[in-house]
């Protein structure tokens, strides 16, 4: 139905105009003014700003934080030496990644890519 015309001119139109709405709330679509005719277009929702993706990324980087120390701690009270270094090495991966994304937001334009860093392989969120 995006795309949709309703010319205001045609009573055929406009006696379909109730129905186009109760559509457009249920699938996030909005009528447009274009002058003539109605529109159903498409509502798309805006870019997060640098300052919104720097925030993401401030907590996503706290509760892997967060994560890492209660894994830590669960290995030390199982004694678990290789999986406490296996934890060592994934947080440093992490902070890594998250210096450098922090780094690339803060310099780079304000809708710079964002990798989720609590996945090391650099895979989208």
């Amino acid at each position: 139905m995006i795309g949709t015309k309703l010319y205001k001119d045609n009573p055929n139109d406009m006696d379909k105009y109730s129905d186009v709405a109760v559509w457009c709330n249920a699938n996030n679509a909005t009528i447009e003014d274009k002058g003539e005719y109605y529109e159903v277009v498409e509502i798309t929702a805006p870019e997060p700003s640098k300052e919104e993706l720097l925030a993401k990324l401030e907590t996503d980087f706290l509760n892997g934080q967060q994560e890492y120390v209660l894994a830590t701690n669960v290995a030390r009270m199982n004694a678990d030496a290789d999986l406490e270094n296996e934890l060592k090495a994934e947080y440093q991966d992490f902070v890594s990644a998250y210096t450098e994304q922090k780094k690339e937001l803060e310099e780079g334009p304000a809708q710079a890519s964002h990798r989720c860093i609590c996945d090391t392989s650099g895979a989208e969120c």
